[in-house]
């Protein structure tokens, strides 16, 4: 999963120490109408940013997502 902002149109992937991700981790694949909490955690997004893009592998772009 990446974010993107859209003022600038630059992407942000999730923080990662070595090889180990800040973020849930994916198993298996989900089918229309399932639901699995997931999470990650992103560092360098600007402060002012109020709204970003939410890429999502093999789903697609969810975009205007809020910023909290």
């Amino acid at each position: 999963m990446t974010v993107v902002d859209p003022a600038t149109g630059r992407t942000y992937g999730p923080v990662t120490e070595g090889d180990k991700c800040s973020c849930s981790p994916t198993k298996g694949k989900l089918r229309p109408g399932d639901t699995a909490p997931y999470f990650s955690v992103f560092a360098g997004i600007p402060e002012d940013a109020d709204q970003l893009g939410v890429q999502i592998p093999s789903v697609g772009l969810f975009a205007d997502v809020p910023v909290a």
